[in-house]
């Protein structure tokens, strides 16, 4: 299954007993960088170093996070 972060992941532990109770895989963590305000201009592609550090930042997170759900 994908999941989609930050989005589905507003409730991270019941997300992951979800996850396990019913027996599931999570083939990927989607990272949406196009849906805030913030990323209008761009995200990783900012012209605005902060954006982009701010980008990476959500991205690492992600990641952390589809390492704990033992994302393959």
């Amino acid at each position: 299954m994908e999941v989609i972060y930050p989005s589905d992941f507003s409730d991270f532990e019941r997300l992951r007993s979800l996850i396990g109770q019913y027996k599931l895989g999570v083939s990927a963590v989607n990272v949406n960088l196009k849906a805030e305000p913030r990323w209008t201009y761009g995200s990783l592609t900012s012209h605005s170093e902060k954006t982009r550090r701010e980008a990476e930042e959500v991205l690492e997170q992600a990641m952390d996070r589809a390492y704990q759900l033992d994302c393959k």
